[in-house]
């Protein structure tokens, strides 16, 4: 898996949201695809969170899409899941 350096930063109060597009190559019935996730990151003085959603879409456009949509509604590492899986 690769992360990619689009990284979108949201700055709040007493700590930093950072939003990341991943990608990676998969198997799958002989071909080789292009998958794309999102990582989240919040960092504050005294603690760092991670959270990562991998093999979201083949879809760049896609996936920066809902990057935008949690950067904008800004999504922590504990409530990526639940978003993703209303997507999904």
């Amino acid at each position: 898996m690769n992360k990619q350096q689009t990284e979108e930063a949201v700055k709040m109060d007493d700590f930093k949201l950072s939003y990341s597009l991943t990608e990676a190559e998969i198997e799958l019935e002989g071909g080789k695809y292009i998958t794309y996730g999102i990582e989240v990151e919040k960092r504050s003085l005294s603690r760092v969170e991670k959270s990562k959603v991998e093999d979201i879409t083949t879809d760049r456009n896609k996936a920066e899409e809902i990057l935008e949509i949690m950067k904008n509604n800004e999504v922590t590492p504990v409530h990526l899941y639940d978003v993703m899986e209303n997507f999904l």
